[in-house]
């Protein structure tokens, strides 16, 4: 017999793609399936498309419809709906996303039988009219640094649109007091501190759209360069650096008061420090002058990815390739 799984949508003011992403859900083969439709306190028309949507649905499907009363970002939001989910296995979908037919069931079959905490897939590209760019494409989720941060952890992290979580995991994590801004960043950091494992399958399973006004995957649609535009980049740039010092300082603070715990948070702290203040740097630089920003990268000499987002900003671009070129000579 099947498990019971959760197909939990997440929305925030989204109304121009939340009907394709209700349809989708709607449209999943397997079962039992637990359907949850989720607002994050929208001030547009998203939660009333919702609302009528499981109005008018005659489905195999069991349905909820939830609204938080205030906005809690993304991860809050996540988190508010576990203790409503019913299934063994949950898996996530944005509000401007859309889940194939077979998504729940390919999931579960990758979960079984051994039910690792995160499993997750590929996915086609698309545009904001839907349009697609690119197919079955493997998410670049791998990253070196796992391996030094987190104590025995694979390079493998998480694409939170494919995503999908054992619900035991979940319920045993610590719910942030941050409001941190993307739920894959947190969760895949407490799989690797819990030695958890997570499991990826090539099988494309959502359409992850891509436009201006996603907070996590903006269309690379160019425009004309404004002094406004560079301004807007790098202020965002800088919020989201800012936001990845405060969850790198609360890992800290974590690993620090897990003095008791059964399960011991496998971390090098002293990696996770000097990332927090790399990110410090970084979510800082916009507000600081020109000496502490050389200051900041001769501290950071010997971080090769400190010096590729620093030096095109101290110098230029030109001084930047330069230096590339040497490097590939030198080491050639």
């Amino acid at each position: 017999m099947n498990p019971l799984a959760t197909l939990a949508i997440f929305a925030y003011n989204q109304e121009e793609y939340i009907q394709e992403a209700i349809e989708g859900a709607f449209s999943q083969t397997y079962t039992p399936l637990q359907i949850i439709l989720s607002d994050d306190c929208s001030s547009d028309q998203t939660f009333e498309i919702m609302r009528r949507a499981v109005l008018t649905y005659s489905g195999p499907h069991d349905l909820i419809l939830n609204k938080t009363n205030v906005n809690l970002n993304m991860v809050g939001h996540v988190f508010s709906v576990v203790h409503k989910a019913s299934g063994d296995l949950i898996v996530v979908a944005a509000g401007d996303d859309i889940s194939k037919s077979n998504r729940v069931d390919s999931l579960v079959k990758t979960w079984l039988p051994e039910r690792p905490a995160v499993v997750f897939s590929a996915y086609d590209s698309i545009d904001d009219s839907g349009r697609t760019i690119a197919k079955a494409v493997i998410p670049s989720t791998k990253n070196k640094w796992y391996g030094r941060i987190y104590a025995g952890a694979s390079d493998l992290g998480i694409l939170g649109a494919t995503a999908a979580y054992s619900t035991s995991f979940l319920r045993e994590l610590p719910v942030p007091c941050g409001r941190f801004y993307f739920e894959d960043t947190y969760l895949n950091a407490m799989a690797k501190l819990f030695q958890e494992e997570i499991r990826f399958t090539g099988q494309s399973l959502v359409e992850y759209r891509t436009h201006r006004d996603s907070v996590s995957n903006s269309s690379g649609t160019r425009t004309r360069t404004t002094i406004q535009s560079v301004l807007s980049h790098q202020v965002r740039a800088a919020a989201l650096s800012a936001n990845k010092f405060d969850l790198y300082n609360y890992l800290i603070k974590l690993v620090h008061d897990s003095s008791g715990r059964t399960k011991q948070y496998a971390c090098n702290v002293h990696e996770l420090q000097r990332l927090a203040k790399q990110f410090w740097y970084r979510g800082a630089w916009i507000d600081v002058g020109f000496p502490q920003r050389l200051g900041a990268t001769i501290a950071n000499l010997h971080d090769v990815g400190f010096l590729k987002f620093a030096i095109p900003r101290l110098f230029g671009l030109r001084v930047f390739a330069v230096l590339r070129s040497l490097q590939k000579r030198l080491t050639t």
